[in-house]
């Protein structure tokens, strides 16, 4: 499995910055400040695919579970956070902007969040 998410990034070359960590050089540091006036809309996460293209090495899934994975369940996959190290809250819904919702759409990832 690999770091993106799942849904919308499964067949896509874009991968997800939710969960991540690099340690550019000065010359790719100086890259992404100048990208950065060029990209607008999509945050971080589009100026980092357009700056660094198609990752070689993406952290496995288990480190970057889309919450919202949850309320999915049902259509042929099985949430299951045995195996999860990181839940990411991507997206608006976030238990502590919108926690009734959150309790609503993901029980298991808002329990795990309120005892944290």
């Amino acid at each position: 499995s690999t770091g993106r998410c799942r849904f919308k990034y499964a067949n896509s070359s874009d991968f997800n910055s939710g969960v991540m960590v690099i340690r550019p050089s000065p010359a790719m540091f100086e890259r992404i400040i100048s990208f950065s006036s060029k990209i607008s809309g999509g945050g971080d996460q589009a100026l980092l695919n357009a700056v660094l293209g198609p990752m070689e090495s993406l952290l496995d899934q288990r480190y970057n579970t889309q919450a919202r994975e949850e309320s999915r369940q049902g259509n042929g996959t099985r949430f299951d956070l045995g195996d999860v190290a990181v839940l990411h809250f991507a997206g608006e819904i976030k238990p502590y902007t919108h926690p009734s919702r959150t309790k609503q759409l993901m029980p298991q990832g808002y329990a795990i969040w309120e005892r944290a």
